[in-house]
């Protein structure tokens, strides 16, 4: 039986991804749920290199610090467009 998302659910993480989450200290529980704090609450990928979790639809960067996403506005940097704007192409 193939499982069915509801909708608005955020995609299955896979391996290779959680262990980026991993690295950055991250549990994988945590990493399961994260989202941008934006009204659309996109998934957040991890950026290993600059310790940050960047968000797939508006790509604002969130820091990391010891462990812990800070997923403040007032810590981000806006995306192109800025926080929540969808990044050209969507």
């Amino acid at each position: 039986m193939t499982s069915v998302e509801p909708p608005g659910a955020t995609p299955a993480l896979d391996d290779d991804v959680l262990d980026q989450f991993v690295e950055l200290g991250i549990a994988r529980p945590l990493a399961e749920i994260l989202a941008c704090p934006c009204p659309h609450h996109a998934s957040l990928r991890p950026d290993v290199s600059a310790s940050t979790l960047v968000c797939e639809r508006c790509a604002t960067t969130f820091p990391v610090r010891d462990g812990v996403p800070v997923l403040l506005v007032d810590d981000a940097t806006p995306g192109p467009r800025g926080i929540g704007s969808a990044i050209a192409g969507e």
